[in-house]
């Protein structure tokens, strides 16, 4: 599956895709490649302060209006998963979409899916690192990352992307971004803690 970075851009598959950022997009293309669907457009928005900005415009198009059956929005939850979510639904409300009473869930119309995941999923605050992060649980990869992360405390303490960049040079990923480094051989894809992310990718 070709990854199209702009979410303007004519929409040829029934199933789109609207994330935060590249390694949202890279992630689900992988997930999709992996179980073999070709059905699936993932498309970056350019940040989570850039939905109100271009879901009006992706969805307004004669494209998405001729071929695309379902809409899923991805949102990183930050600090506040709650409002994370308030935040996409009323913008869904907004452009006439029907809404998901909560998060990791679909609502059917006539003519369209919609579902909404805020992740790291569960009604928890964080990242799509903290996904990564988790796959490594228990692993002397992880305790190394956070022997490091506790060396930096007394001077500032380490974010959760600048966490998961370190996880990735500790394990020899090819890349620094998770995204990019998703279909490496180190990336353990098939996790258990990307199931949330996987299922409902693949049940949209």
């Amino acid at each position: 599956m070709a990854l199209v970075s702009n979410p303007v851009k004519e929409i040829t598959k029934p199933k789109v895709f609207l994330v935060e950022g590249r390694d949202e997009e890279s992630v689900i293309a992988s997930i999709a490649s992996r179980a073999g669907r070709d059905d699936i457009d993932a498309r970056e928005v350019g940040g989570k302060n850039q939905f109100a900005n271009k879901l009006g415009p992706a969805v307004k198009q004669s494209s998405f209006r001729a071929n695309a059956k379902c809409l899923a929005v991805i949102q990183d939850a930050n600090g506040d998963a709650a409002a994370a979510f308030q935040r996409v639904t009323n913008l869904l409300k907004a452009n006439n979409f029907p809404c998901p009473t909560a998060s990791g869930q679909f609502v059917d119309s006539a003519t369209m899916r919609v579902g909404v995941l805020i992740l790291p999923g569960d009604g928890s605050n964080g990242y799509l690192e903290d996904l990564f992060l988790n796959s490594y649980a228990g692993t002397p990869d992880l305790t190394c990352v956070d022997a490091f992360a506790t060396c930096c405390k007394p001077r500032r303490a380490l974010t959760t992307k600048e966490r998961a960049h370190a996880l990735l040079v500790a394990i020899g990923a090819p890349e620094t971004r998770l995204g990019k480094a998703f279909d490496s051989s180190q990336i353990n894809a098939d996790s258990v803690a990307y199931d949330a992310l996987r299922n409902f990718v693949l049940a949209l």
